[in-house]
């Protein structure tokens, strides 16, 4: 496979690079390039990297039908578009633009993992011709409200941490969840996840959430994050009991975290928990 890198080489074009046809790899990462053009030599082409330029437009990539990766984060993008042609795209990276909706992605129907973190939306929404999606990124963004993705039955990630949810809701359907990450928003309460039976790792951590519950059927979850959270009643522990294959907890800076027993009462109704917090459980 024929790949090229240049890093930190200050290049603002494409086209003046003459590259060869048969190349598979392109990074260009940390230049000056401000528009994609010169693109159609290399048909071949099947992961690019613009990650941390300045181009303001996606365009230019009609001719990359074969392209799998598409990174195109940190610039300065400001609408997804012109991305039909690329029917064969695998993975999209536009983390830190300036994308205020989403939106264009309805030919993608092979993409795997959306990446959209660090922008400026505030719905999700068309989304409906993703359906081999299996990772779905949208932190940093000002999401109030998980919608729209009901459809997405394939996904085994969904990221919407750091935005401004106040509750759990519209993932009932996604019964292939692997991980689900909705820390540092502002969610008092765990509903609606009884359905996600596949669930391995379940990030709380930051929210205004008081009682553990509703989590009894989750039986596969492994990694519970509920640290700085509202939890003070040694009771509300008891309920971790029910999550057999529990190996990590984090309750730290929880009321609940400063009782002197709070270790000790976790050992006492998960014998069986790995680590608790920061620290593994052996080394009490």
């Amino acid at each position: 496979m024929e790949e090229i890198t240049y890093l930190n080489c200050r290049f603002k074009k494409i086209v003046n690079l003459h590259l060869s046809p048969n190349l598979q790899y392109l990074c260009l990462r940390r230049n000056l390039i401000s528009e994609i053009s010169g693109l159609a030599p290399v048909p071949q082409l099947r992961e690019l990297e613009l990650y941390d330029n300045k181009i303001k437009k996606i365009e230019g990539l009609s001719s990359c039908v074969n392209l799998e990766i598409l990174d195109l984060s940190y610039n300065l993008i400001r609408t997804i578009e012109n991305l039909d042609p690329l029917t064969s795209l695998k993975k999209l990276f536009l983390i830190s633009n300036k994308i205020t909706k989403i939106e264009g992605l309805s030919a993608l129907q092979n993409l795997q993992l959306l990446e959209l973190g660090a922008n400026r939306i505030k719905k999700i929404e068309n989304l409906e011709g993703l359906r081999s999606l299996k990772e779905l990124w949208l932190a940093k963004n000002k999401i109030t409200e998980i919608e729209n993705i009901s459809h997405l039955t394939t996904l085994e990630v969904l990221s919407i941490a750091a935005n401004k949810l106040e509750s759990i809701k519209g993932v009932e359907t996604l019964v292939n969840l692997y991980q689900l990450l909705l820390n540092e928003n502002k969610i008092t309460e765990i509903q609606n996840v009884s359905t996600l039976t596949e669930l391995n790792t379940f990030d709380l951590s930051d929210n205004l959430i008081s009682k553990i519950q509703n989590i009894d059927t989750l039986q596969n979850l492994e990694e519970f994050w509920l640290t700085n959270n509202k939890v003070e009643l040694f009771t509300e522990l008891e309920n971790l009991s029910k999550l057999n294959n529990l190996k990590t907890v984090y309750l730290e800076r929880c009321p609940v975290y400063f009782f002197p027993d709070y270790k000790m009462k976790i050992l006492q109704v998960c014998p069986r928990i790995k680590q608790i917090d920061a620290l593994m459980v052996n080394n009490y």
